[in-house]
């Protein structure tokens, strides 16, 4: 079986040591950009964000969550004139269980994080609503990042964009995570890790990694799972998520 690679290659990890750790070991790859799909100028363009090289969902008005491997100190987004705005982290939580590096497939990481912005995201930015539906096996799922359209080219990356992909269950069943079918004109790739899958327009779960090359399966870690911490960690801030 081919490992997952990080989306987030070595210079997008929060700190470089971690980085480097990353780099060392083969794990599910932090998804970076999508390639096909289409660019996104819907309603769901005003939950998602840029964290780093990576990206994010607002879910409260400070608060967006994204991939624990992106954890970065710094959120940014271009305004209605197209110049360039950034929001740096008050506070980052990493989901408890996490380790950098540590891909066990009998216990899949939960590759989360939750980062408090030091002020607001003003309009058009608004939480997004979360869901704890699973997206159906075979179904059609779409998902959004700000990652690279052509792999290996980082100039591609920076547009946001959403693509269609039927979910699968290649390994057996994960009650955490879901994956979406290979297609090697669709799919994540680098800097599409912390980006958003979505049932409807709730957010199912958070781009995490790729099997293989950008284009290959897509592996998305389910929030539903997740909402004790979610919420938990929201309520130590004062804040709450929208769920349905």
């Amino acid at each position: 079986m081919i490992a997952a690679m990080s989306l987030a290659r070595l210079r997008f990890a929060p700190r470089r040591g971690l980085a480097l750790l990353i780099a060392a070991i083969l794990t599910p790859a932090p998804a970076s950009a999508i390639i096909g799909g289409a660019p996104e100028q819907g309603p769901l363009a005003r939950h998602l964000v840029q964290v780093s090289i990576c990206t994010g969902i607002v879910v409260a008005p400070d608060v967006v969550l994204t991939a624990a491997h992106c954890a970065t100190g710094v959120v940014k987004w271009r305004d209605a004139t197209g110049i360039g705005q950034s929001r740096r982290t008050r506070e980052a939580k990493l989901f408890p269980t996490w380790k950098p590096g540590v891909n066990d497939p009998a216990d899949p990481p939960i590759d989360l994080a939750l980062l408090r912005l030091e002020a607001p995201l003003a309009p058009p930015f608004e939480p997004a609503t979360l869901t704890t539906a699973r997206p159906r096996p075979g179904a059609p799922a779409v998902f959004s990042g700000f990652g690279e359209t052509i792999a290996g080219q980082a100039d591609s990356a920076g547009e946001l964009r959403s693509a269609s992909a039927p979910v699968v269950e290649p390994y057996g069943r994960e009650d955490n995570v879901v994956w979406l079918e290979r297609d090697s004109k669709t799919g994540a790739c680098k800097g599409d890790s912390g980006g958003a899958l979505w049932r409807g327009e709730a957010l199912a779960g958070v781009v995490t990694s790729i099997l293989g090359p950008c284009g290959y399966r897509t592996r998305a870690v389910l929030v539903g799972p997740q909402r004790g911490w979610i919420d938990a960690t929201l309520a130590a801030w004062g804040r709450k998520a929208r769920w349905k």
